[in-house]
């Protein structure tokens, strides 16, 4: 595998990554930083910045066997996209590039350290290394791993002291900084999630204004808003989420969805849409009224059908709306006075809520057991209401811990007025 890559000095100015290194069998000073780099990318998920560091090793060093690791590793599968998530584009060229960077690899093993080595052989077949838990401390990749691992758990809280290594470890590497947040949302600290995505974002900032946003690390730039949104919305703060929303939308562009290797838009339209939700939790009826629909139905499909979900909502809620739909059953049947319809449609969205595909936020963002409370309430079915807010807040034991919102100020101050 012949390095056609530019050798680019390891003194340039370049994104702050940490401290974080991994000494790799290697003459250059250059080689050594540009691996670290590249390490850390690929522990937070940008793949295609990794791989492009990987190829700084090898245009700095030939014979650096770890640099055609570093390749083989970033260009396979991972964590949230896995073999199957490929498309028949992607799936050669990353196969072709893997297995020629472990061949170079595997060429250059009789300078390598028994345990790279080790890496080479064991990258061949996908398996992950095994490394010493006091440096997992300061390991990027198990770090972010775990959290993954723990926040699908009925403790995801025992995670929360390693997540904490990770909040600063590697500044400029915004998904890195945003993880820990998955773990803030279950157990209820939004002000921590809050201001951890919001440093996620900034730091996702520099990364496009350098790189800009054709890459598919623009999913994972939408994930952290996404997330900073999600959170801002359970804390009750409409200016930090409706701002966010728009420096979101801001690089969500079309000439990005309209790429079809990989479908970008399959990945990423969802997000624009998330004004939508908002918009319905802050009540802002008319400025979900005058929400402009997508021109292109097709390429904006989620965002459509978001965008007339929201104003049907609107609509209902200011009472000038007369036509019924069934995914608005529950708004609409209780604005008629048809109360007993109304609560059948609404508990039935609770069902169809809880038995989602997990997801960190939920796609779902406006819980739908806090809809069903409020119109309870309204009607002076006390104890049933009280009863709805309680499994919200994680009060009693009738929801596993990811169905839960602990803390959140809608179901909080609705919990009170049972009281």
């Amino acid at each position: 595998m012949a390095s056609h890559t530019v050798p680019r000095p390891a003194t340039e100015e370049y994104y702050d990554l940490g401290s974080f290194t991994r000494q790799a069998t290697t003459t250059s000073p250059h080689a050594q930083t540009w691996f670290d780099r590249g390490l850390v990318w690929a522990y937070s998920f940008n793949h295609e910045e990794a791989i492009r560091c990987f190829q700084q090793v090898i245009a700095h060093d030939p014979t650096c066997v770890m640099g055609y690791w570093g390749i083989a590793y970033a260009s396979g599968p991972h964590y949230n996209k896995p073999w199957p998530a490929f498309d028949a584009a992607e799936l050669r060229n990353s196969i072709k590039m893997g297995y020629s960077a472990s061949r170079s690899a595997d060429a250059y093993q009789a300078t390598a350290t028994p345990r790279e080595r080790t890496l080479v052989k064991a990258i061949q077949h996908r398996f992950p290394a095994s490394s010493r838990s006091e440096r997992a401390k300061r390991h990027p990749g198990i770090l972010h791993m775990y959290i993954h691992l723990m926040e699908m758990s009925k403790t995801p809280e025992v995670a929360l002291v390693p997540a904490d290594y990770l909040r600063d470890l590697v500044p400029d590497a915004g998904h890195s900084r945003h993880m820990p947040t998955h773990l803030d949302i279950l157990v209820g600290d939004y002000r921590r999630s809050v201001d951890c995505n919001m440093k996620a974002t900034f730091a996702d900032d520099k990364f496009y204004m350098r790189e800009g946003g054709r890459n598919f690390y623009s999913l994972y730039r939408f994930h952290n808003y996404h997330s900073l949104i999600y959170a801002a919305m359970l804390t009750g703060q409409s200016a930090i989420a409706l701002e966010s929303a728009d420096r979101m939308e801001t690089t969500i562009t079309e000439d990005l969805l309209r790429i079809e290797s990989p479908p970008m838009a399959d990945y990423m339209e969802f997000f624009q849409s998330i004004r939508v939700y908002v918009l319905i939790r802050f009540g802002l009826w008319e400025e979900l009224k005058s929400l402009p629909i997508p021109h292109d139905q097709q390429l904006y499909c989620v965002t459509v059908t978001m965008t007339h979900y929201g104003k049907a909502i609107a609509w209902a809620a200011t009472d000038t709306l007369k036509v019924a739909t069934a995914m608005l059953d529950g708004e609409l049947e209780y604005r008629r006075g048809n109360y007993g319809a109304a609560f059948a449609s609404l508990r039935q969205a609770v069902y169809e809520e809880d038995n989602l595909l997990y997801s960190e936020p939920w796609g779902w963002m406006l819980p739908s057991r806090h809809v069903y409370a409020v119109l309870l309430l309204e009607q002076g079915y006390v104890a049933e209401a009280a009863e709805v807010y309680a499994e919200d807040l994680g009060l009693n034991d009738r929801l596993v811990g990811v169905h839960r919102h602990p803390n959140n100020v809608w179901a909080l101050r609705g919990y009170h007025e049972c009281m």
